[in-house]
This record gives structure tokens, C-alpha cells and sequence, in this order.
């Protein structure tokens, strides 16, 4: 199990709290202020619930260019600084889940307004939308490129709302991405 954990590089403790059944053991982590769950069988992370667990270590510029390559990290730095110009947000950086290596979430108030994703030559940009939120949207379609609204129109809707992931390999789409965070959000920055 400890060799498991560590690989979780936001783990500072653990601490085993049940077993469940034979092989399935129940385990609670910290990290600074947080605690979480996590589930394991046989010694292997099945399942992690509890709150936002954020890494402790966050990457190197070298890491992310590595990980990105140099072209998709100026990608990455864009999309950045064109939100901080227009959002003054609290960051979090965290694992990306199954799929992505990092999350870097914006968000102010416990709302998130928008995360970026990275994985190996790939960045991800992920908006969900609110059912009234969806309805702005659909106010400002037509100002939107063809290639936003088909993206968006593909998108899966959940319970919690519609979940819009852009992977931009350049800053084309970057004043649109602009225009649905003032959906979801006001700018707050002058």
C-alpha cells in the first residue's frame, strides 16, 4: 500500500481506517487542511472521494514543457494569461484523474470558473454550463465560431451541467473561450 500511495505525490499521510472485506481496505489521506478517502483492493487505489486534494508539489515550467512540448506550453500560457488579464481567481493545481496528468482549476468563492488539462502533447480546456448558463450561451452563439458551437452543441450534459472540453493546439478560439467565461462569470478584473 505505501508504495501505492506514493505515487499519489500529494499524499502527505495515510492512515488506514477500516477493511471492508477481505483485499478491500479503507484508508483516509491528508494533505495540509485536506482529508479524503480512498478505497484499495489488494494493495492497489481503486477510488478516491473527499475534497479537493491538491498537489503539494506544483510542476516545473521544464516539467510542463516536457510533458506539453514547446509549442502547446506557449498554448498553455496563453490561455492563462488571457483569463488572469480578465479574473482575479484563486488556482488550484491537482492530478488530472484517469485521463490527464494535471488540472489547474480557476476558481473564486468554492465555484470553479473553468480548468486546464495536460497530458502528454495535449492541453485541455474544460467550461461546464449550468442550465441557466446554457441559456446565456445560446445568446451569444452567433458570435461564437462554427467550430465552438459544434463543440459545445457535442458536449455531454450531466446532472450538474453541460460539460465543454476544447483541446486548442493554438489561440484561435481564445477570444470565444473569453466570451463563455463571461457566461459563466463577470470579468472582475478592470
Amino acid at each position: 500500500m505505501k508504495k501505492e500511495l506514493e505515487k499519489l505525490e500529494f499524499a502527505e499521510g495515510y492512515s488506514k481506517i477500516g477493511e471492508l472485506k477481505e483485499g478491500l481496505e479503507k484508508f483516509l489521506i491528508s494533505c495540509g487542511n485536506n482529508m479524503t478517502v480512498c478505497y484499495t483492493y489488494s494493495n492497489k487505489l481503486i477510488e478516491i472521494y473527499g475534497g479537493d486534494i491538491m498537489l503539494e508539489n506544483i510542476p516545473s515550467q521544464s516539467t510542463m514543457t516536457e510533458l506539453l512540448g514547446q509549442p502547446l506550453f506557449e498554448v498553455w500560457q496563453e490561455l492563462c494569461s488571457a483569463i488572469d488579464e480578465k479574473y482575479e481567481m484563486e488556482r488550484l493545481w491537482n492530478t488530472g484523474g484517469k485521463n490527464w496528468t494535471y488540472e489547474y482549476k480557476y476558481r473564486r468563492g468554492g465555484k470553479t470558473l473553468c480548468s486546464l488539462y495536460a497530458k502528454s502533447n495535449c492541453v485541455g480546456f474544460m467550461i461546464i454550463f449550468g442550465k441557466d448558463e446554457r441559456a446565456k450561451f445560446e445568446d451569444i452563439r452567433d458570435t461564437l465560431s462554427a467550430a465552438v458551437c459544434r463543440q459545445y452543441d457535442e458536449a455531454q450534459t450531466y446532472h450538474d451541467g453541460k460539460w465543454v472540453m476544447f483541446e486548442p493546439a493554438n489561440t484561435s478560439e481564445f477570444d470565444d473561450y473569453i466570451k463563455m467565461l463571461a457566461v459563466k462569470r463577470k470579468p472582475n478584473k478592470k
